[in-house]
């Protein structure tokens, strides 16, 4: 099964929130970031994450699954538009009713779509615990 998330924000925090539909394995993410800005210092983050609040700058987090940051810097005047995308190869197994969340925050406009791709594999014997 593919999962499809996407926030958009400008110059403040944003979310994005799935419900896992079945007991399933996610194999791999696939975040595309772009964050657009026209000052020095425009800078854009986002986290994939089992908690309802982000994490951005927290250490030793439980639940965070993948995330990207990006900075730039404009020597000159003018507009600016960073793209980035990752893909990130897990095996993390989820449950039925689990929720997901994609946070961004970004000091100008950021647009984050996140694919999650899952593989069907034995049925989970027990639910696992997570902070949220």
């Amino acid at each position: 099964m593919i999962y499809k998330l996407f926030a958009q924000s400008v110059g403040a925090a944003g979310s994005a929130s799935l419900d896992v539909r079945e007991d399933d394995t996610i194999v791999g993410i696939f975040l595309d970031m772009s964050v657009a800005g026209v000052v020095d210092g425009t800078s854009g983050e986002c986290e994939l994450s089992f908690l309802s609040s982000s994490s951005f700058t927290t250490n030793d987090v439980v639940g965070a699954l993948a995330g990207m940051k990006t900075d730039f810097e404009l020597l000159t005047s003018g507009g600016i538009n960073n793209a980035r995308s990752g893909w990130f190869p897990c095996n993390v197994d989820v449950n039925a009713g689990e929720r997901i969340h994609l946070h961004v925050t970004s000091t100008a406009t950021i647009t984050v779509r996140c694919y999650l791709y899952t593989d069907k594999k034995a049925p989970a014997t027990s639910r696992a615990v997570r902070r949220r």
